[in-house]
Parts: C-alpha cells; sequence; structure tokens
C-alpha cells in the first residue's frame, strides 16, 4: 500500500522534521541564552574593568588634591607675607612651575618686606634723633616756632610795673597775700638779653608789682609812659618763670598834672644829707600815726613792710616800702633811691604830702619837691596851712644826725 506507505513515510517525514525542528528550537534558544550569558559575562567583564580602572584615576586625584593643598598651603604663606596669588588648577609638571613660581614670589615678597621695615626704621630714627641727642635733618628746631603771646600792657609813669591780676593770674606763678610774698621772673628782651625781676602782688590796687629790676630793664630800653609792653611765653621755654618782653613805642598825651590842693596838704620834711646819702628817708611815727594810718604799725611785733603809692608833679607813681625803723619813725626804703636820683634831690631840699583828690585806695598820696630856695617861703605856707587844716610841719632838729 503504497499510499499508506507513503502516507507514513510521509508522517514519519514530518514528524521528524516537526521533532526535529522542536527539536533544534531549544538549541537555538540555548544558543541564544549561551550567547546572552556570554555578553552578559562580558559586560559584567567590561564592566568591572571599568570599575577597576577607576582606580588609577583616583590616585590621580588623590595626588591633584595633594598637590592642591600644597598650592594653598603656599598661597597662604604668601598672603601672610603680603602676596596674594590666585591659585590656578593645573595638571602635571604645571603644577610644580606653579609652586616655583609662587615659592618665588613669596622670597620676593618676604625681601620686599624686609627693605620696606628696614626704611620705616630709619625714618622713625630720624624723627626721634633730637631725644637721644643726634642731629638730623627731621628735627625741629624749636627757634623757629613762634612765640606765645599773653597780653598787652600801656605803661603808666611809674618807679615799677604793675601789671592788673586779671590780665596776668593765668599765666604768673601763683602768690601768697603780702609784700614779703615774692617771686623771681627771667625776662627776656627782644636782644635776646636776660632780667632777673622780682613781683610781688599788691592787694591795694590788685595788681602784681614788679618791684626789683624793672627800673634798670626800663631805663636800659628808654620806655617811657604810654609805650606798649606785650609779653609772651618765649618758644623754647627755659622754664616755668620764664617771659618774653617786647615794647612798642606810642606817642599820645599824658594824663594832667595832679591837683596839690592847699585843703589837702599833710605835712613836709626837709631832707638832711643822711637821707641822701644813704638813700633812705625818716618819717616822724606822729606823722605817719596821724596821716597814714593805713600804714601805722604797733612798735615791738614783727616788723612788717607795706608799700605806699606817691604821685609826683609829673602825675608818675612812685610805690615805696615803708617799715616801723623804731618806736619814733617809720623808714621808706626800696623806691625812694630811685625817687631821690630822677629828680636831683639835694640837702636842704623839701618834700611835702598831700591827699590825693581821687585817690587809688588808702595807701595812696602826693608828693611835692621843693627847693632849698624855695623852702622857707614853702614851710611857711606850709605851717599856715597846717594851723588852718590840721596839717604840720615836722620839727628838723628831731631828724638830723638820726642813725642808720
Amino acid at each position: 500500500m503504497p499510499g499508506s506507505t507513503g502516507t507514513g513515510e510521509g508522517l514519519d517525514n514530518k514528524e521528524r522534521k516537526r521533532m526535529k525542528y522542536s527539536d533544534a528550537q531549544p538549541q537555538e534558544v540555548e544558543e541564544e541564552k549561551t550567547e546572552a550569558k556570554a555578553k552578559e559575562v562580558t559586560d559584567k567583564g567590561s564592566e568591572s574593568f571599568s570599575t577597576a580602572k577607576p582606580s588609577y584615576e583616583q590616585n590621580s586625584e588623590i595626588q591633584q588634591q595633594e598637590v592642591e593643598e600644597g598650592e594653598t598651603e603656599v598661597a597662604s604663606d604668601t598672603k601672610r607675607s603680603g602676596f596674594d596669588p590666585t591659585i590656578v588648577k593645573a595638571s602635571g609638571g604645571k603644577n610644580i612651575a606653579l609652586l616655583l613660581q609662587l615659592k618665588n614670589q613669596e622670597e620676593d615678597s618676604v625681601i620686599q618686606q624686609q627693605e620696606r621695615e628696614r626704611e620705616e626704621s630709619k625714618v622713625a630714627t630720624n624723627s626721634t634723633g633730637s631725644d637721644s641727642g643726634d642731629s638730623s635733618e627731621n628735627d625741629i628746631d624749636e627757634s623757629e616756632l613762634p612765640n606765645i603771646f599773653l597780653f598787652t600792657l600801656r605803661l603808666a609813669r611809674s618807679n615799677r610795673l604793675v601789671v592788673p591780676v586779671e590780665l596776668a593770674a593765668d599765666f604768673f606763678p601763683s602768690l601768697s597775700v603780702g609784700a614779703d610774698a615774692a617771686e623771681i621772673l627771667q625776662i627776656t628782651d627782644c636782644w635776646d638779653d636776660e632780667w632777673n625781676m622780682s613781683f610781688t602782688y599788691y592787694s591795694e590796687e590788685s595788681v602784681f608789682m614788679f618791684t626789683k629790676g624793672w627800673t634798670e630793664f626800663a631805663a636800659w630800653h628808654n620806655l617811657e609812659a604810654m609805650d606798649v609792653i606785650r609779653f609772651y611765653l618765649p618758644v623754647p621755654r627755659l622754664g616755668p618763670h620764664h617771659y618774653l618782653i617786647l615794647h612798642e613805642r606810642r606817642q599820645e598825651n599824658l594824663a594832667t598834672t595832679p591837683e596839690f590842693r592847699r585843703e589837702n596838704f599833710l605835712f613836709r620834711i626837709e631832707l638832711n644829707t643822711g637821707d641822701i646819702g644813704y638813700c633812705r628817708l625818716f618819717i616822724p611815727g606822729k606823722e605817719v600815726e596821724i596821716h597814714f594810718p593805713a600804714i601805722k604799725q604797733v612798735h615791738g611785733t614783727k616788723r612788717k613792710k607795706e608799700i605806699a603809692k606817691f604821685t609826683d608833679a609829673g602825675n608818675k607813681n612812685w610805690y615805696m616800702d615803708i617799715i616801723r625803723y623804731d618806736a619814733g619813725s617809720y623808714m621808706i626804703m626800696d623806691g625812694w633811691d630811685e625817687f631821690e636820683k630822677e629828680h636831683s634831690l639835694e640837702a636842704m631840699d623839701s618834700i611835702g604830702f598831700y591827699k590825693p583828690v581821687h585817690p587809688s585806695h588808702e595807701k595812696h598820696f602826693l608828693i611835692e619837691i621843693a627847693r632849698k630856695v624855695e623852702a622857707e617861703t614853702n614851710l611857711t605856707q606850709s605851717a599856715a596851712a597846717s594851723s588852718v587844716d590840721g596839717g604840720s610841719s615836722c620839727d628838723l632838729s628831731q631828724r638830723r644826725g638820726r642813725p642808720i
């Protein structure tokens, strides 16, 4: 049966083909799986290789970080030395070159800083050279600095310089009250000559009074009433009592002559050789007690110097020191010698004392000179005035031969 045989064979062939096909498909799938596994292994290997490969790059990065840290440290050091470079990231040999460049710049900066410090040290040495005694072009010459102005004073006709307290209280040394309290001032004039002057506080007029040294100063500089003097603090100053006096001449009318009124006459004294030769004037104690009560002192107590003000016919004020000499007399000392010489007084000349019309204080009096050719007439007039107005004439016989 060819048909069945053929059919069977056909089925068998088909079956074999089907089976072959079915057997082949798993094989292909298996091959595909095998290939996939191989690829996976390959990929994993590649992935593993790529994972292992960064170990070298990681080492490079670590080295790069170390280089950058070194650069940062160098930059910090150079910044402290005055140089602040910009750190540029590089790789390989460029980092080394940058480090070397920064190192050189750091050294240069340190050298420049040292040079600047040396220059500053030189300048500081020059500026303090005057303190160490070394001369330098940068030293300040105090002689070229301006003097410090204090106050201006117009001179009155007086044998002593009187300065109102309100002008000089802030500049002169402090003084105790009393004629015996004095200080010495060192005065420099316009020619840099030095003068020592004694000054005190005169409470009756609230003034500082130059008692010694001023007369010589005024005569040397030909100072006159109405001239102007200016007080300065000199630069440099030699001490706390050192002052500078400059003067300026002024041409102005002088004050009018004081009035010697008959009704204001007090008493008159005839001068003897002792009054001229010994440069002092004795006044009877009773005249002082009657006419100069503010100067009166109790005999037997400690001698106290009083300052009286006498204004002459030329309107010049004469400040004279008076003390109690003994139980019966007082003595005019400092100031009388200058008065006697300026007026060329001689023995047998006489002087009269008057009350001022407008006295400055209770120790202020007028003093009038009568030459010996006029003495008799003046004594007669004085005696007449004494009998009327209470004035008196001094008994000259009691004054002659008085010991010094």
